[in-house]
């Protein structure tokens, strides 16, 4: 079959009529004829309208606008100040084969009788003005589906389908897919019983009823599955606050959580908040102190400082009334709010807001410059005048442990002048502080320390092993755990054989021993896909410190002398990192623990910056 379409430009008026013959002004555009075969089989033709014309075919439905058939607007709502574009498509019974349609449509206005000029003989498809636009029903029907005597059931059914499942996805966002899909077989059989009755009966009165009709049972099911989405998510924040011993009240008629939260620079008000049209968790702090006008606009740019790299949730100002908040938020459309979700934004997030309000109130209250401020909580130690490392607490030192509930988490503020770096944190029951991480081992500074039977080579650290595998070599380690916990042992062993030849392929003599070292990793780690993520970014750090001390120890000896404060600091960060890897080897990954190595990484690469920065500077 061939199918061609020929478009001809009009651009004129045309008088059409309604259905008590009242005059309709239009000014017609585009004329598109499809045929197939040479058979005319779809007649399209595109005007504009005025606003006040086009509020006169919404209010009466002309053109078979019926509200019912129309899906939702995309964008903001039509204007008074530019003309309505509408697509239209005559009925498929009444397309003739015309033999000369330009002198036939010069005289079309002249026929008062012709079924062209009647509104109701044409089934509007597109409305737009501009950016805004919807479409209807009948743009999703192959109109050849309905002509009279040849109903095409399944063309309708089809139509009918695609039209509830974009109507859904625009409006009904708080229905899960679940949902969506059991109301869409309801649609199709309720669709296919009403055709059985109404075979002899399909026009577009009938079916806009049909569809009006699943229209308020796709509303009633909306309407449930947000109130059972409302009754979820509020039901898990009161869940996880109770247990985690917050102080919190409901407000009435809110699906909102009031509480309290008393951290080491202050106490504030914080909001738990279900999104349930959105499906979303919103958590905020509410910074104790509201910020006076004369100081928005310091205190805007400090939040700009302030959000600049963060990964999890942000600073807002609000300029009118000078409130200032931390926001976190997760959607969780299509599943449920797990306790861990609830625990990695209130905790991220309260987090955030006690390290920098002591920087806010520096603002607020005194003359610190924004700079200042932000420095004193985001630079990176440095060492005292006298080349000693001093003492002071990350925020890292004593996060607050899954038991710490609502107490104080442990920040203090680095002064903008030294650069500081922490010793090891002592375990403290009063503020339920984790212990300190694993120690670890003692670098060997000369051949003497080595023990007489040891190796001529000694085993690769977990970071060096994890930092030789691809992403995609780790992403098929971690499918191996998977496929052996989901008793598939012959895929197992095939990816693995697999993995085994790349390795070997790739890594040569290592190969063998990075598989089989990486295999028993992934064997004994309880959230290997996540630790092992974690220790290679750390070992990517413990790499720039090392090459770091090495080349800072290769220069002359009145340079190193200089030099030698910063080197000590990056020997420190050092041993850090190899302790915190080997913590993170030993430790269940959990989402907080997850959070704060990665607040940390963040922390060290501006430390490993700053040094690198102080000892170009020295040399």
């Amino acid at each position: 079959m061939t199918t061609q379409t020929e478009t001809y430009q009009l651009d004129t008026e045309f008088t059409l009529r309604d259905s008590s013959q009242s005059p309709l002004t239009i000014h017609a555009l585009t004329l598109s004829i499809t045929t197939q075969d040479r058979r005319p089989i779809e007649s399209r033709l595109t005007f504009q309208v005025t606003p006040e014309t086009y509020q006169r075919i919404d209010t009466e439905s002309l053109f078979n606008l019926k509200p019912e058939l129309r899906c939702s607007l995309t964008g903001t709502e039509f204007t008074s100040d530019s003309p309505i574009e509408i697509i239209a498509c005559l009925k498929p019974e009444l397309i003739t084969p015309i033999a000369d349609i330009p002198t036939y449509l010069k005289t079309l206005s002249e026929q008062q009788d012709n079924s062209l000029l009647f509104t109701k003989n044409w089934l509007a498809l597109q409305v737009k003005q501009r950016e805004t636009s919807y479409r209807t029903f009948w743009d999703y029907l192959n109109l050849e589906a309905m002509t009279v005597g040849n109903i095409n059931n399944e063309k309708v059914n089809d139509a009918i389908v695609s039209f509830f499942k974009d109507c859904a996805e625009a409006n009904l966002l708080s229905m899960n897919g679940e949902t969506i899909s059991q109301a869409l077989l309801e649609v199709t059989k309720e669709f296919e019983e009403w055709v059985d009755a109404n075979f002899s009966n399909i026009n577009e009165e009938s079916i806009a009823g049909t569809i009006e009709s699943i229209g308020k049972s796709f509303e009633e099911l909306a309407a449930s599955s947000s109130s059972e989405t409302e009754r979820d998510i509020l039901s898990a924040l009161i869940e996880f606050f109770a247990s985690d011993d917050w102080p919190f009240v409901k407000i009435d008629g809110e699906p909102v959580l009031r509480a309290l939260f008393a951290g080491k620079n202050g106490k504030w008000t914080c909001y738990a908040k279900a999104r349930t049209e959105k499906t979303q968790f919103v958590f905020y702090s509410i910074c104790p102190v509201s910020v006076p006008e004369s100081k928005r606009l310091a205190i805007a740019e400090f939040i700009t400082r302030a959000n600049y790299g963060t990964i999890i949730g942000n600073f807002e100002l609000d300029f009118a009334t000078g409130e200032i908040r931390y926001k976190t938020s997760i959607d969780i459309s299509g599943s449920t709010l797990a306790s861990t979700q609830i625990k990695q934004l209130v905790y991220a997030n309260v987090m955030m807001m006690d390290e920098y309000l002591p920087g806010i109130l520096s603002v607020i209250d005194g003359d610190v410059e924004v700079k200042d401020a932000i420095a004193s909580i985001e630079s990176p130690p440095t060492t005292q005048s006298d080349g000693a490392p001093a003492r002071n607490e990350s925020p890292l030192e004593n996060p607050p442990s899954p038991d710490a509930r609502s107490q104080p988490v442990e920040i203090k503020n680095t002064p903008p002048s030294t650069v500081i770096l922490p010793d090891e944190p002592k375990p403290n029951l009063n503020n339920n502080s984790f212990p300190p991480l694993p120690q670890a081992a003692t670098p060997v500074n000369n051949i003497e320390q080595l023990p007489t039977n040891s190796p001529s080579e000694k085993p690769k650290p977990i970071g060096e092993i994890l930092s030789l595998l691809t992403l995609e070599e780790i992403a098929d380690f971690d499918r191996v755990r998977v496929m052996l916990h989901t008793k598939q042992p012959f895929a197992a062993k095939t990816l693995m054989t697999k993995l085994e030849k790349q390795l070997t392929a790739r890594l040569n003599a290592d190969g063998s021993t990075i598989f089989a070292d990486s295999k028993n990793f992934f064997d004994q780690n309880k959230t290997p896909l996540k630790t092992a993520n974690l220790i290679r970014r750390y070992w990517n750090l413990f790499e720039r410190s090392t090459q770091l001390i090495e080349g800072g120890e290769n220069n002359a000896p009145s340079i190193r002398q200089a030099i030698t404060p910063t080197l000590l600091v990056v020997e420190k960060l050092a041993h850090r990192i190899e302790a915190r890897i080997a913590q993170i080897v030993a430790s269940y990954v959990d989402a907080k623990l997850e959070i704060e190595c990665l607040i940390e990484i963040e922390q060290l690469t501006e430390q490993l910056t700053y040094c690198l920065e102080q000892l170009k500077n020295s040399t």
